[in-house]
């Protein structure tokens, strides 16, 4: 149970454990999505849902944690460290997975932008 006696406001410690339940648990069925996919461009757009997933966990809890600088009890703190994680992991699935598509089409991110070096 959540010992709400050491907070001064038991609201914002109830928010952010509930935004980090209703966040970690897509999060988890989209690792075991990307890693049951079968090519290339599915665990790319796998890997970018995660990722906007995370951003979107990192805005709520933000709103739920506040940017006020009041001191917060550790346990909080290390909910925010959580979707962090994430949004590393993602970040390096997503550029990972990209390269790997790309390599498959025989093309690179120049030529599908449309980019000509100088």
């Amino acid at each position: 149970m959540l010992d709400l006696t050491i907070m001064a406001d038991p609201t914002n410690a109830l928010d952010v454990v509930k935004a980090t339940e209703i966040f970690l648990i897509p999060g988890s069925i989209l690792v075991g999505a990307l890693g049951v996919a079968r090519t290339e461009g599915l665990k790319s757009g796998i890997s970018a849902l995660g990722l906007l997933l995370t951003v979107l966990w990192l805005v709520c809890l933000w709103g739920a944690y506040g940017a006020a600088s009041t001191p917060k009890p550790w346990r909080l703190t290390i909910l925010l460290w959580m979707p962090a994680i994430f949004f590393v992991s993602w970040s390096i699935s997503l550029r990972i997975h990209v390269k790997n598509y790309l390599r498959e089409k025989g093309t690179n991110l120049r030529q599908l932008l449309g980019i000509t070096r100088r």
